[in-house]
């Protein structure tokens, strides 16, 4: 008996030997003074869960057939690609690179990176139609959708319904979502929020946070990973895209489960489904609305940030308020159950205030100004209602602030 056990040890300590020995080595690690076995038992850790693998498997089946696959990133800085130089050293090119070798038959994935930076998913949930969805060719939305919002949604305004609504939106298309836990320096991240909605959805999950914990407390690990208090080095984004790449080997290796959520909206939402079909109003798509009036926030403002990756302006079509405009507001007549407003944050001492209205009632005051801004985005949720009706909303500068300027990024509603 004691020596069937020891053989059945031994056996699975030879599986484990060769299931690490599969694991890729991207990240020099030299420098965090480890070896690779070392390096690739972190990867492995990484891996929270490989969900259901039914959506997965078929992506890499349909690439291998030589079919068109397109994956795309959503997330914060992390995932535009901030710490990582050149740019195309971010874990979200790296990983898709990787896809597309080892998976494409024709080399020829399609790839999508919506990362923008200082930004939850309920900006995430305004931008998925016009940053990932439109982005796709057939327009339906990518085959893969990477989530990377564990960092970003600390005091996130809707509570982690946008969160979930991604996941639901993304999975109505037919997407295989796979949601990534990153971390800051002081080991934050979300995940113990957001892993029972990967749970709930059966969803693969990521945890750098998991996969670098032996390595937390040495001394060398900072300035191997982080490039700063909140972004990954070169090493760092590597590592990330390490773990993707492990996850995906792992789930082809495994044999095809049959896929359980093949209709999302015929299951109950883990907390919410309000946010499942946000939609982003801008001075372009309201132009002709005889529902939208600019009033004094007619100027497009040209510093609303470019994303690293394109060099494309982040929001082209805003509402700006200058000094000298008209003290009329913005306004919006429409039928909603959710209404939000993003506005611009900078350091600019011209910059003011602006109060939101919502039926005639000051909902809040926002500052656009913040010593540490830097033209970066900030979001407010003004409606919050379960049901449908039409509400009017005003945008005005506030008390005081009439020889201010202030930008409305845009705008949007479920």
């Amino acid at each position: 008996m004691k020596n069937q056990i020891r053989k059945v040890l031994l056996c699975l300590g030879m599986l484990a030997v060769i299931i690490l020995c599969g694991i890729p080595v991207q990240a020099k690690t030299s420098a965090l003074q480890i070896g690779d076995l070392e390096y690739k038992k972190m990867v492995a850790d990484s891996i929270v869960s490989t969900g259901n693998n039914a959506r997965l498997k078929k992506v890499i089946q349909k690439a291998r057939e030589g079919k068109k696959v397109t994956i795309a990133y959503l997330g914060g800085s992390i995932t535009e690609g901030i710490g990582a130089s050149p740019n195309s050293s971010c874990y979200a090119e790296t990983s898709w690179k990787k896809f597309t070798e080892k998976y494409s038959l024709f080399h020829d994935a399609e790839f999508v990176n919506a990362g923008m930076s200082g930004t939850p998913s309920s900006l995430g949930a305004l931008r998925y139609q016009r940053d990932v969805q439109s982005q796709t060719k057939t327009g339906k939305g990518p085959d893969i959708l990477f989530l990377e919002f564990a960092v970003n949604d600390s005091g996130e305004c809707t509570r982690g319904g946008a969160y979930e609504g991604l996941i639901r939106r993304a999975m109505k298309s037919g997407s295989a979502v796979v949601l990534i836990f990153s971390v800051f320096e002081d080991n934050f991240n979300m995940q113990d929020t957001y892993i029972s909605y990967g749970k709930y959805y059966q969803l693969p999950m990521i945890s750098i946070k998991n996969g670098v914990k032996s390595q937390f407390d040495k001394a060398v690990f900072s300035k191997w990973f982080f490039h700063d208090y909140w972004h990954p080095t070169n090493e760092g984004h590597a590592f990330m895209a390490d773990c993707i790449e492990y996850l995906l080997e792992k789930v082809d290796w495994q044999l095809p489960q049959k896929e359980e959520i093949t209709d999302v909206e015929k299951i109950k939402p883990y907390n919410t489904d309000e946010y499942d079909t946000m939609n982003m109003l801008t001075a372009k798509n309201t132009k002709k609305s005889k529902n939208v009036s600019a009033g004094g926030f007619k100027k497009r403002d040209k510093r609303t940030g470019k994303f690293r990756f394109n060099n494309k302006d982040k929001f082209p079509y805003s509402w700006k308020h200058k000094k000298s405009a008209s003290k009329k507001p913005l306004k919006v007549k429409i039928n909603c159950a959710k209404f939000m407003v993003v506005y611009k944050l900078s350091k600019n001492k011209r910059t003011g205030k602006a109060s939101i209205y919502v039926d005639g009632k000051k909902i809040k005051t926002v500052d656009g100004y913040n010593k540490d801004g830097w033209n970066n985005a900030r979001i407010v949720l003004a409606v919050d209602e379960k049901v449908k009706k039409v509400h009017k909303i005003e945008i005005r500068m506030a008390k005081g602030n009439r020889k201010k300027e202030f930008t409305v990024l845009a705008m949007g509603y479920h």
